[in-house]
């Protein structure tokens, strides 16, 4: 192909992408700003930050937060995208969305992860979802404290006056360790765990 006739094809190719909203583009959340000046509000996000967080100085996996800003004082959300191994892939992710989320109203929680989800043009796989996750959590933070309610009462639960069922994370060393995490577990109320067993059988029938 000539060297014309492909740039050419390029430009038509990134016009169709605009055209079809195929993609985000940095004027992506002035759009969405047209688009729901009737029933939106006038809350709008002027900051997006993201922190790689690690417990140990050598930690190759650190905690990936993201924190949302808006134009009200005081108001602003946090969120946790956290991918072990890929933090500086997710953290790069986030930054790609500041574009789109610049300026764009907060309150249209769904909107937002549709728009990100789908117009990220390929399909999103675990490091995109991890960026997502965290942004849509703390556009969830900020709807709640706008509304004054708790995420979970907008997310409609729990129904049931004894609260949400939750898992806690043990892990064990040893096959020695089992009895201990079992009885930390009883006197603690726990009847949920994940476990990690973590320890070299010396022989295939042990």
């Amino acid at each position: 192909m000539k060297r014309r006739l492909f740039l050419g094809a390029m430009g038509a190719g990134a016009k169709a992408a605009d055209i079809c909203g195929c993609s985000l583009f940095p004027q992506a959340a002035a759009n969405n700003e047209n688009l729901f000046a009737s029933v939106g509000t006038k809350i709008r996000i002027t900051g997006v930050k993201v922190f790689g967080v690690s417990l140990t100085p050598d930690s190759d996996r650190p905690y990936v937060f993201v924190k949302l800003e808006t134009n009200q004082p005081g108001l602003h959300g946090w969120g946790e995208g956290t991918l072990e191994g890929k933090a500086a892939a997710v953290i790069a992710c986030v930054e790609d969305f500041k574009e789109f989320l610049i300026g764009a109203d907060p309150m249209q929680v769904e909107h937002h992860w549709q728009a990100m989800y789908v117009h990220s043009f390929y399909r999103a796989g675990p490091v995109i979802g991890s960026a997502i996750s965290g942004i849509d959590q703390a556009l969830w933070d900020i709807r709640g404290k706008a509304l004054g309610l708790p995420v979970y009462k907008l997310l409609g639960g729990p129904v049931d006056p004894r609260g949400v069922r939750g898992y806690y994370h043990i892990r064990a060393r040893s096959k020695a360790d089992l009895p201990r995490v079992r009885e930390e577990a009883r006197r603690q109320g726990i009847t949920c765990f994940k476990g990690c067993l973590l320890y070299t059988s010396p022989s295939p029938r042990d």
